[in-house]
């Protein structure tokens, strides 16, 4: 098999894998009842097909029942978030849930795993938090941040929940998805962020700006525009996330710091910060008007 063979062999595994581990036509009797069915589990008393003898991978299997990860569904779903993250995600908004281990549930399990490989690393090199508290007053937020990187991770992907909504609606796959549906793409990708993050820091802290590139990928593969319909949406998409992440860090978090050191300026601490967030709304409504009405117009001519 030559390179062009493997490529489009894998470009055809992304857009339809094998969800189906079935047992085929042939029966097979129940270990539990003596019920004999064909298929994975038995419809009488509901026992998973192919009960052994009892070894250390049903050790292994039994401890981790702890965590929730009795199946296999979960290195599974990382897997394909990792590889096939767009067409991963759009199979779960298609209904197939029963191949894909529970989005919430898994980016805490990855966060939990992120943050003791986080850990460990900063054991390993020999690297210690910083002990002063009055450096900056974004310090405090900033170390709570590294402290819980799934709640995180799911508030600064939240953001991006509105504009994608708005810039995709009319998107040649999955348009007019809702904002839960919304919200669940974003629970997958704050996943996909988590991993790719932790890889991206061991190799060089540059790698950092290649995010939005996996928002691009992810993003063309769920919606299937084209390569330049996809980027500018994306663009705007990370505009309207950096433009709502400046003011909450570097605007609303001094601004009330202020105000709570000094009781007589809380009155113009207030006016302020409304004047800035209600420039910050307006902008962001014209960029996403503007956004969504040029979606709406190539959508029509599409159609036509």
């Amino acid at each position: 098999m030559n390179i062009k063979e493997a490529i489009g062999g894998f470009r055809a595994w992304q857009k339809t894998p094998d969800y189906h581990w079935g047992k085929g036509s042939s029966a097979h009797q129940c270990v539990n009842c003596g019920h004999e069915y064909t298929g994975n589990y038995c419809p009488m008393c509901g026992q998973k097909d192919g009960a052994k003898r009892i070894t250390w991978v049903s050790l292994w299997r039994n401890f981790m029942m702890i965590w929730g990860m009795d199946s296999h569904s979960l290195p599974v779903s990382l897997w394909q978030l990792i590889w096939r993250p767009g067409y991963f995600i759009g199979d779960y908004l298609d209904g197939h849930r029963q191949v894909s281990y529970p989005p919430v549930k898994m980016l805490f399990i990855v966060a939990v795993i992120y943050a003791i490989l986080v850990q460990t690393f900063r054991m390993l090199n020999g690297e210690a938090p910083p002990l002063d508290e009055s450096v900056s007053v974004l310090e405090p937020v900033f170390r709570w941040m590294g402290d819980n990187p799934a709640w995180t991770a799911l508030g600064m992907t939240f953001v991006m929940t509105l504009p994608t909504s708005i810039l995709f609606h009319f998107s040649p796959r999955h348009a007019h998805h809702s904002l839960p549906e919304g919200f669940f793409i974003q629970v997958f990708m704050s996943s996909l962020m988590l991993m790719s993050i932790f890889v991206m820091k061991l190799i060089s802290g540059w790698l950092m700006l290649l995010v939005p590139l996996l928002y691009y990928v992810c993003y063309r593969q769920l919606f299937g525009y084209g390569m330049w319909s996809t980027l500018w949406r994306v663009a705007l998409c990370f505009a309207t996330w950096l433009g709502i992440t400046l003011f909450f860090f570097f605007t609303m978090v001094p601004l009330f710091d202020t105000a709570m050191q000094k009781n007589g300026e809380a009155l113009e601490t207030v006016l302020t910060l409304a004047v800035i967030l209600v420039m910050l709304v307006i902008g962001l409504a014209v960029v996403l008007g503007f956004g969504y009405w040029i979606s709406k117009k190539t959508c029509k001519s599409r159609e036509s």
